[in-house]
């Protein structure tokens, strides 16, 4: 509580990259267990006991089943995965972008968009950011 007064942008930082790391490592335990990447969505890694029910996945006949009931985002991209949040700004996608670019492929702010830093438009957009992981092999 006392963060998120004197200091929202930060506490929104915080509060998103460790939300972002939980799924992440919920995501790569997965796939340590299943030698492979298949359809991933929150409610089977709650499932599969490697998320709490704290994110609150939905089920595979919902239409927001890549999504959690807290605004995360976790699923398949092309032939790696992928997480994401809403709702980020600009401020929020550079922070992202710089954190984890050893460990990304793409960023994409506001989705589908692919982020460009240097785009001025961007600046005052709020969007869903989408953090397109590696897969480590």
């Amino acid at each position: 509580r006392l963060l998120s007064t004197p200091y929202p942008f930060l506490h929104k930082i915080l509060y998103t990259t460790n939300k972002i790391d939980i799924l992440r490592n919920a995501v790569l335990k997965y796939i340590e267990m299943n030698g492979h990447l298949d359809k991933i969505y929150p409610l089977k890694l709650e499932e599969k006991g490697f998320l709490t029910s704290y994110f609150g996945g939905f089920p595979q006949t919902h239409p927001g089943l890549n999504w959690t009931k807290n605004s995360f985002w976790v699923g398949n991209m092309d032939h790696t995965y992928a997480i994401g949040y809403y709702p980020s700004d600009f401020k929020l996608a550079v922070y992202l972008q710089n954190r984890f670019s050893s460990e990304i492929e793409d960023v994409y702010f506001p989705f589908p968009e692919v982020f460009n830093v240097v785009i001025g438009e961007e600046r005052n957009s709020i969007g869903t950011i989408i953090l397109q992981f590696k897969l480590k092999r």
